[in-house]
């Protein structure tokens, strides 16, 4: 019935997962997508998608790195999210993780090695706002305006458009 080498994305692309080419990319799928996936494999107490994390992300690094911290999770629009605990002991997905992203940096002219600062953000984001917020239920009242404008349970069609938003806003500061 289907072929077992590509999946078909939200525009009708069909993305050879083992072989992606720039050409598959599409910044529609990965801001659909994300915006559909729920961080912490969907045990958060709210739904929290990857996009909004994403979106975050992109507001807290360095401004030259915000492209990056935006689709700094781009990958899991084709691959899944999938909790750390489980993604590092399975080093094909790693590969796969590693060789997407490398097409995704080609795509978006995005540093081959993702830099430090966003992984620090991205460890910061799940420590300093999430853990309390969606893990504990606990959320702190000095972080409310950034949970507001963060953490809202939005429909994914608004998250998606909010991310689109972000890239094209980001691409334009880059073209300058």
């Amino acid at each position: 019935f289907m072929k077992v080498d590509f999946i078909r994305t939200f525009s009708g692309t069909e993305f050879t997962i083992f072989e992606p080419q720039v050409k598959q990319i599409m910044i529609i799928d990965i801001a659909h997508a994300l915006s559909h996936l729920c961080r912490y494999g969907g045990h958060s107490n709210k739904f929290y998608s990857v996009a909004q994390h994403s979106i975050a992300t992109s507001y807290l690094v360095k401004p030259e790195n915000a492209l990056c911290g935006l689709l700094h999770d781009a990958t899991e629009a084709y691959l899944v999210d999938m909790p750390k605990p489980i993604k590092y002991k399975m080093d094909n997905y790693r590969i796969m993780e590693d060789n997407l992203y490398a097409v995704i940096a080609e795509k978006f002219n995005l540093p081959l090695v993702i830099p430090d600062n966003v992984h620090e953000i991205d460890s910061k984001m799940i420590w300093k706002y999430e853990w309390d917020y969606f893990m504990l239920n606990n959320p702190q009242k000095k972080h409310k305006d950034f949970y507001k404008s963060f953490f809202e349970n939005k429909n994914p069609g608004i998250v998606r458009s909010e991310f689109l938003r972000r890239f094209q806003e980001l691409v334009k500061k880059q073209n300058k």
